[in-house]
């Protein structure tokens, strides 16, 4: 008998396996919270055993950096250029007025150090008020805007008051100007003993007319204070709508600006201002009223690039319900609340124990760190000698290592 073929079963196919269907068998088991680490692997190919000692094993920075390169940077937003403009402008202003203070009032006009510091605190009042300035533009919004007409008003107010301090006369200074050097006689000797006394004043009024400066700077800072509020709202609206990987970047940024205005207008006081007869070593210099009109022209031009450059996220015209008696932040930004909303949704705010640490800080850091003597400006004038343009130095000084330590951390993180 001849044995016929014996009939075998045929294998079962054997699954082919290589380096794409592991990389998708872990797609498929990676959960959602897990495919943040899915860029690590190369889905183009996988390396396989026989040739990683081709490859170089990349380091943590590397895979750190492809992570980054990876993740989808935000799109630019439309307004950065108004929002900008803002806080370099404010930087300007805000830098510049106190600058000129030390210069015009203890130089020119020869002001008591009380009157001295009763000026300075006029001026940075507005500045203590700045809350209610926010829940007016959060309450009372203008033409369904809550940002940009209150930024325009801001700068307007600014401007007006700037402008009456450039076209305001100067009185004659209190000493009177020695015709060889340019300095004032502010020392001269006694008949008889040839003692040093203090000379005989060419205008005793001078004094008297620091306080109608000091008002119209106050409302100059009013002014740009209301703006800045305003400012910084839309810069919290335009921060909510980063992502949680680059939070913080447009506060970064915008105060990074604003120390740069501040730098810029004190190095304009300083080198404009320095004429003796602002406490200078110049022998000649720009007036008070000259830089006021050059700060005059910016928050002027600052009211029409507000209302063509910043744009302002819409605002839906229909109130919150009445239900609602805490909104949250993120509804008191899209839509609108009364005043009793507000009140209990910021109450609410104060009572979080994050929201307590922060005012405690806020009170006691000028409590402790604000305090000093009314004759420390004497004290710079005469025993020290300052003058305008080494005083501008000390804050510049201050200004860039402060502006450095915004930089750093968002060259760092961002």
């Amino acid at each position: 008998l001849v044995p016929g073929p014996t009939s075998r079963r045929a294998p079962p196919p054997s699954t082919a396996w290589s380096p794409n269907t592991i990389v998708n068998a872990v797609k498929r088991m990676a959960s959602r919270d897990e495919r943040e680490m899915l860029p690590l692997i190369d889905a183009g190919r996988a390396s396989s055993f026989d040739d990683r000692t081709d490859r170089p094993v990349p380091s943590p920075a590397s895979l750190r950096k492809r992570l980054e390169i990876r993740q989808p940077k935000p799109k630019k937003k439309d307004g950065r250029f108004g929002l900008y403009a803002q806080y370099f402008a404010v930087g300007v202003v805000y830098g510049g007025l106190p600058q000129t203070m030390y210069g015009f009032f203890l130089g020119y006009l020869n002001v008591d150090a009380y009157a001295y510091a009763a000026a300075t605190t006029v001026v940075a009042l507005p500045w203590s008020f700045k809350f209610v300035f926010g829940a007016i533009n959060d309450v009372c919004p203008i033409n369904g805007e809550r940002r940009r007409p209150y930024i325009a008003l801001g700068w307007a107010f600014c401007a007006i008051a700037l402008w009456f301090l450039t076209m305001m006369p100067l009185p004659e200074p209190y000493w009177c100007i020695d015709d060889q050097s340019g300095r004032y006689i502010t020392t001269a000797r006694h008949r008889h003993d040839g003692v040093k006394v203090a000379a005989e004043p060419c205008n005793s009024n001078a004094p008297l007319a620091g306080g109608p400066f000091a008002l119209a700077m106050m409302v100059a800072s009013f002014g740009y204070c209301v703006s800045d509020v305003a400012a910084d709202g839309l810069t919290v609206q335009l921060a909510k709508k980063e992502v949680e990987e680059r939070r913080g970047q447009t506060q970064t940024s915008v105060y990074l600006v604003r120390t740069i205005g501040n730098i810029f207008a004190v190095a304009f006081v300083g080198l404009g201002m320095n004429s003796r007869e602002y406490n200078g070593s110049f022998n000649r210099g720009l007036s008070f009223s000259w830089v006021m009109g050059a700060f005059a022209l910016l928050a002027t031009a600052m009211v029409p690039i507000s209302l063509l450059f910043v744009k302002e996220p819409s605002l839906s015209v229909q109130p919150l319900s009445t239900t609602d008696a805490t909104p949250n932040l993120r509804a008191r930004i899209s839509r609108r609340v009364t005043c009793e909303q507000y009140r209990k949704s910021v109450w609410q705010l104060l009572r979080s124990k994050a929201m307590f640490y922060c005012v405690c800080y806020q009170f006691l850091t000028p409590v402790i760190g604000a305090v000093y003597t009314t004759a420390s400006p004497e004290v710079k004038q005469h025993w020290a000698h300052v003058r305008s343009l080494q005083n501008s130095l000390f804050s510049l000084v201050g200004l860039v290592v402060f502006s450095c330590g915004l930089w750093l951390p968002e060259k760092k993180v961002f």
